[in-house]
């Protein structure tokens, strides 16, 4: 009898919404990740080639500072979806089977450092 109550049991049925919510956080927070790229490379100078030498292509040498910032907003807002994802993973991280989402922590710090690249290049 002493025995069966000093065991603990796993009560939980299954994930609860905020568990189902990280997956949800990780997927928006990519998809914000990979549209903060592709403003980033929009907004960075053109690299001149052969043929824009050859056929005299005209090139823009200087950054667009409007995507560029943009791009910095999106980085902030997956750096902000990660944390906050992070945040409730942490909260319920109870159990020795529990396990931290990666992808949220490497979401977090590529966002980081995107963020801070943008700082250093036109801040």
């Amino acid at each position: 009898m002493e025995q069966q109550a000093s065991r603990k049991y796993d009560r939980r049925r299954g994930p609860d919404k905020l568990i189902k919510s990280l997956r949800w956080l990780a997927i928006t927070g990519w998809i914000n990740f990979a549209i903060s790229l592709i403003l980033y490379d929009e907004a960075k100078p053109d690299f001149e080639t052969f043929f824009d030498r050859l056929f005299h292509v005209q090139m823009r040498y200087h950054w667009n500072e409007t995507l560029a910032f943009l791009s910095f907003v999106w980085f902030v807002l997956c750096l902000v979806l990660s944390v906050v994802g992070i945040f409730i993973n942490k909260k319920r991280h109870r159990r020795r089977n529990d396990e931290y989402r990666l992808n949220l922590i490497v979401l977090g710090l590529i966002s980081l450092v995107g963020a801070v690249s943008y700082i250093f290049i036109l801040g």
